[in-house]
């Protein structure tokens, strides 16, 4: 029997607590490696996911503004043909509000508050013209003066629409996320249709000598904690070209461009 003991030794029937503890800690090591590739991948995502809706909302909204802004002062062929400019038609210097353009400085401050800037132009019925349609798409009535004002609510840019007689007032949200929107108006000093300055609102010598206008608009990620923390990595270089910080660690762009007001051209 002693023999048959020797020749088939016992069976091993469990681990021991040095080898458990050496598996569970090869297991975590492994878990944390892969929790940490992870948590880096889904963060790279996140950033350049949102970098690219940033993106994506920044050349949105340069063409909806510049859009906007280009029917300034515009008028049906009809008014152009018999030589009638927009502000005789319309009574502009008894009706201020009623300008091809104008606008309204935010104030001063760190950061400058957001402007406010209005556009009135002339709706049609002329088949070789086409539809005009104001910043809500809603199509201007022909023969009267129709008015856009952008604003900021916010960090949603409204627009405030003007049509119709009786008049119909329309304000909706075009764009979230927007956190400055600054303007600078380019004023034709000399009459040589081609603007000599861009200044505030508040600086125009004479608005009916606004040829063009610069816009900057700001805007944030949806998201926050997107960037690393340490000191300067959220910071960005706003409208009026301050260094800025990006609240809650979201990602900030500015976008800007120059319109020419050709309707003013005219």
């Amino acid at each position: 029997m002693s023999a048959m003991t020797r020749m088939f030794p016992k069976k091993q029937r469990g681990l021991t607590l040095i080898e458990i503890m050496i598996a569970l800690a090869l297991g975590l090591m492994l878990i944390a490696g892969l929790l940490q590739l992870f948590v880096g991948t889904r963060q790279s995502f996140r950033m350049q996911e949102n970098l690219s809706r940033v993106q994506e909302s920044g050349r949105y909204a340069l063409e909806y503004l510049s859009r906007s802004l280009r029917l300034a002062g515009y008028r049906a062929r009809d008014t152009i043909e018999v030589g009638q400019s927009f502000e005789d038609k319309f009574e502009v210097d008894s009706n201020p509000d009623r300008r091809p353009i104008w606008g309204v400085d935010g104030g001063t401050g760190t950061p400058n508050p957001p402007d406010v800037v209005t556009v009135n132009f002339e709706g049609t019925e002329n088949a070789l013209q086409g539809e005009v349609r104001d910043c809500l798409n809603r199509q201007a009535p022909a023969d009267q003066a129709s008015r856009n004002t952008l604003q900021l609510n916010g960090t949603d840019l409204e627009c405030v629409s003007v049509v119709g007689d009786p008049v119909v007032t329309q304000t909706q949200a075009v764009l979230e996320n927007v956190i400055d929107f600054q303007i600078l108006y380019g004023e034709d000093t000399d009459s040589n249709e081609v603007a000599n300055r861009y200044v505030s609102a508040g600086n125009v010598g004479d608005m009916n000598n606004v040829v063009s206008a610069r816009v900057c608009v700001a805007l944030q990620s949806d998201e926050p904690n997107l960037m690393a923390e340490g000191v300067g990595l959220q910071t960005y270089q706003d409208c009026s070209g301050v260094n800025a910080t990006c609240a809650d660690r979201r990602l900030c762009r500015i976008f800007t461009t120059t319109v020419t007001l050709r309707n003013r051209l005219l």
